[in-house]
């Protein structure tokens, strides 16, 4: 079992959440923007291309270039990124007091970690 990082452990207990918690959120947050954009399927969606957009904001980020990048956004990429903007933005105004790379690592590390129990239990089902 992989130990929770420090600091997203302390963003987790100041929202009263486990990172099961926090992925689902933001999970359900990007597949209602898929639905009301008219996506069939949204979960699957949402669960499908939320990692690469995650690898891809966290690229942009570090060359400094992310809002020229969600200027160029649309269609799904957009409402995967809008939805997990949008729970940052929910957690920072409760957690004030932390750091927005400390809530960004979390949301990502809570994502992540929740994506691949999703995929182990489907290869589970698949392959026995």
């Amino acid at each position: 079992m992989n130990k929770i990082p420090s600091k997203v452990r302390l963003v987790l207990k100041d929202l009263n959440q486990d990172d099961s918690e926090l992925a689902e959120l933001c999970i359900s947050r990007v597949t209602e923007l898929l639905q009301s954009s008219g996506c069939s399927d949204a979960r699957s969606w949402a669960t499908n291309i939320l990692p690469m957009v995650l690898g891809e904001m966290a690229e942009v980020e570090e060359a400094g270039d992310l809002d020229e990048w969600l200027l160029d956004l649309d269609g799904a990429e957009y409402e995967v990124v809008f939805g997990v903007q949008q729970v940052f933005s929910e957690i920072q105004d409760k957690l004030a007091k932390r750091s927005p790379e400390d809530i960004r690592d979390t949301l990502i590390y809570s994502i992540e970690k929740t994506l691949s129990e999703i995929d182990r239990v489907r290869y589970q089902r698949l392959y026995g």
